[in-house]
């Protein structure tokens, strides 16, 4: 695989890079600054593993829009992302024009849709358990799996496995926005795009070739 680096320092910059280089269905993992960001990555972080990284997930859209579950699910153009102080962007290298439209379609069927703060609450339970019991566990998330109110890593992973394609580390109802960053990171089928330094700068990443031997994956809807 080739790849053409590039830096920007500033947002306006890397946003315009953004906006004309991400695809559907790359994958957003934002590290955010606040308290119950931090209390995320706390409740999510399991038993042995590292320090965990991301505390929100998003998701780019058919027509470079970037869908996030906020207090509703909502999307906004690329062009006008406040772009957090830390996020990274991976893409499925392995998915077709016509996988990542479908993929994409998944996630946009969730806007509008509002925010499962019950399904929060009941990972945070299991996070909490797992750190007693020393292994991840998926109990009181089993019971709460109302699919109209969506969390942010809900959508990301619910969208991949409605379409057929890859699941993203664990089963959609389990997955957390770190779960997924670990995946997309530890993946051969994944690439980093993009990432915002810690001090502000970013790093971007436009991929020219793609191996001759790379299995490129079709993917169909199901409703």
């Amino acid at each position: 695989m080739r790849y053409k680096a590039k830096t920007a320092q500033d947002a306006e910059s890397a946003r315009a890079w953004l906006r004309e280089n991400l695809q559907p269905a790359d994958v957003v993992t934002e590290r955010g600054g606040k308290w119950y960001s931090s209390a995320i990555r706390w409740f999510t972080r399991h038993s042995g593993e590292p320090e965990t990284w991301g505390s929100h997930s998003g998701i780019i859209g058919v027509t470079s829009n970037y869908i996030q579950a906020l207090a509703r699910v909502v999307d906004c153009p690329v062009s006008e992302w406040q772009l957090p102080g830390e996020f990274e962007v991976h893409r499925n290298i392995r998915l077709s024009r016509g996988a990542r439209l479908h993929v994409a379609a998944q996630a946009e069927d969730y806007l509008g849709r509002k925010y499962g703060v019950l399904k929060i609450a009941c990972h945070a339970l299991d996070g909490f358990f797992g750190k007693i019991a020393g292994r991840d566990v998926y109990f009181t998330r089993r019971l709460c799996r109302m699919r109209q109110y969506p969390i942010c890593s809900w959508v990301v992973s619910f969208a991949y496995a409605r379409a057929d394609c890859f699941f993203l580390g664990k089963a959609p109802a389990q997955a957390s926005p770190d779960d997924i960053h670990d995946h997309v990171v530890r993946s051969s089928d994944w690439v980093r795009v993009a990432k915002r330094l810690p001090g502000g700068g970013f790093v971007l990443a436009e991929i020219l070739e793609v191996g001759k031997n790379a299995e490129v994956i079709s993917c169909t809807k199901i409703d």
